[in-house]
């Protein structure tokens, strides 16, 4: 029954939380302190069928939580969960008929789960007609995945249409890679450019290599870089190196690592390509002489609360010049009271043209001056 979204981090986390308790008494408790509207959450698609199944098992429990009555698509949910999908096919088809289009969203999936996909295309229309723009996008990936191209196009449109960007590049992928009419896929990709930006371009990038198609994706994250989706310029830089051109993945990776948001875009690389993949591209740019990569390898390890790790990446920054290894080597000193050595290196910044550890020194003398006062105290 599930659609095939991306599931919500917070909810894994929650799963991962419950399945480490040993007693309902436990589980009970952490339910308390949890959220409505995440418990609410738990009953839908973005939940993984682990943490549903659990809340299944204690429905009425659940209701009292949220404080509300299920609605009719929980409800199909949990007794699909159950293993009663006749009731959760009758509870998909209440919904639709009450005006709720992913009523029949749902029993779509459920009948392409059930091999009976002319019965699912009814319902993908179903919804797409009630104004939900998922409705035509599924029915698309139905007809493409039976050979019906030309139909997937259509249908792709249409949830385009509707403001559903990826609909336009899944057309714009169709029409390029199987029905052999690039400048209407050009036409495809241009809308989706136009509702999606960045993101679609480094979706596309993806999409691209997948399909054996190197030079578009070279073109899609390059695009996505220059829109300041830095994952583009990451993976642009692993493309090429892997291409043996070491220059130009030199010269990709910088504009990722020496941009100004590259450190607050560091969670984001994570989440993208996990730590290993992070710390992989992070190395990869610094053997090839990206010397504020050990920046955000230094970060990456105070993220696995490994400091001395952090520590010594910092000083390897700060060995190569770069600033911020100046400023994030100093810090880290200072968190583990080494004030007069942190001091010293900040004076090294600053007699390096490094203006902004004026700022970092000022603060630390202000910090000393007043240890010195509470320890005359």
């Amino acid at each position: 029954m599930n659609k095939p979204d991306k599931l919500d981090p917070s909810l894994l986390e929650l799963d991962a939380q419950l399945s480490q308790m040993n007693s309902p008494e436990l589980e009970k408790a952490i339910l308390a302190e949890t959220d409505k509207a995440k418990i609410a959450k738990c009953l839908s698609s973005e939940a993984p069928i682990s943490l549903t199944k659990k809340f299944a098992k204690r429905a009425g429990e659940v209701a009292e939580l949220i404080d509300r009555q299920f609605t009719i698509l929980e409800k199909a949910r949990l007794a699909d969960i159950q293993g009663d999908h006749d009731l959760a096919k009758k509870l998909c088809i209440q919904a639709g008929d009450e005006g709720d289009p992913n009523g029949w969203l749902q029993l779509g999936f459920m009948q392409v789960d059930d091999n009976k996909p002319w019965e699912a295309k009814m319902s993908f229309i179903h919804a797409g007609q009630m104004g939900l723009a998922e409705g035509y996008s599924e029915l698309g990936n139905l007809q493409s995945s039976m050979g019906y191209y030309s139909d997937a196009v259509d249908s792709f449109t249409q949830a385009g249409k509707k403001g559903h960007w990826p609909s336009y590049m899944d057309a714009g992928l169709i029409l390029k890679h199987w029905l052999g009419i690039p400048k209407e896929a050009k036409k495809m990709f241009d809308k989706a450019a136009e509702l999606g930006g960045a993101e679609f371009y480094s979706q596309l990038a993806d999409m691209e290599m997948h399909a054996e198609d190197i030079e578009g994706a070279r073109k899609a994250y390059r695009k996505a870089g220059e829109l300041g989706e830095l994952i583009g310029y990451l993976r642009l830089g692993l493309l090429e190196e892997k291409d043996g051109k070491t220059d130009l993945a030199k010269k990709a990776y910088a504009k990722a690592i020496e941009h100004n948001n590259a450190d607050s875009y560091l969670p984001m690389v994570v989440e993208l390509e996990g730590l290993d993949g992070a710390k992989k591209i992070y190395e990869n740019a610094a053997k090839l002489g990206v010397n504020r990569a050990y920046v955000l390898l230094g970060l990456l390890e105070f993220m696995k609360k490994n400091d001395n790790g952090a520590k010594t990446m910092f000083k390897k920054a700060m060995d190569l010049g770069v600033e911020d290894g100046y400023i994030h080597y100093g810090v880290a000193l200072e968190s583990e009271g080494e004030l007069d050595t942190a001091e010293t290196i900040y004076k090294k910044a600053i007699d390096k043209g490094f203006a902004r550890a004026n700022y970092y020194l000022d603060m630390l003398m202000k910090k000393q001056y007043q240890k010195s006062v509470d320890d005359k105290w």
